[in-house]
């Protein structure tokens, strides 16, 4: 489920931020409002840095346009074409890095409650097959499969998780910071381009 931030004012936000802080520890454990609970760990730097320079590389490029009074090329970032490919890219970015983490930056699972099948159970795949849903075949697959549809319930989980690993890469307080004001610009610009869309 990793499409459950859409549309949220800067409070609403907040509450994530707030909601997110709530389910971490300073261990780097988090608990879902589910009630799983996991175990984070930092992403290789060897994969961030790649996992970086691959999307970089993917990212719109702004286009020029002519302009007679400076006798030069300008960039043109209100192109509509272009930013409809920014919103895309964005929100392939941010799902993306959101499955990075769940692949790469859980570790030990240390709590199912009761009345949700564990990961290794093969029930829950029943489920995928009877819904003609693709069923996760290698264990990467599967553990994202199960994070997604079990373990995390609301946008402020999946911010939880993210913030986590981030943490747990030992990076500094100020791009922590980062990560929450970019899932805060990136909620108002869907929310904006969403409301734009129905005028």
């Amino acid at each position: 489920m990793t499409n459950k931030i859409i549309e949220q004012d800067d409070d609403e936000v907040m509450q994530l931020v707030h909601q997110a802080e709530a389910g971490m520890d300073d261990d780097g454990v988090v608990t879902f409002s589910s009630g799983v609970k996991v175990e984070t760990k930092p992403i290789p730097t060897g994969i961030a840095m790649a996992f970086q320079k691959m999307w970089s590389a993917k990212r719109p490029h702004v286009p020029r346009v002519w302009i007679d009074e400076l006798n030069d090329y300008e960039e043109n970032p209100d192109n509509e074409q272009y930013q409809l490919d920014m919103d895309a890219w964005k929100n392939d970015f941010h799902v993306a890095q959101f499955q990075l983490s769940a692949t790469l930056g859980v570790g030990n699972i240390i709590n199912v409650p009761k009345g949700i099948p564990a990961p290794e159970d093969d029930s829950w795949l029943e489920t995928y097959k009877m819904l003609g849903l693709a069923v996760p075949r290698t264990p990467a697959e599967r553990k994202l499969a199960w994070i997604n549809t079990h373990a995390i319930v609301t946008a402020g989980d999946m911010l939880a998780l993210q913030l986590a690993v981030v943490k747990q890469t030992e990076v500094s307080e100020e791009e922590v910071t980062q990560q929450v004001e970019k899932f805060r610009s990136n909620s108002q610009r869907r929310g904006n381009s969403k409301r734009s869309r129905a005028r």
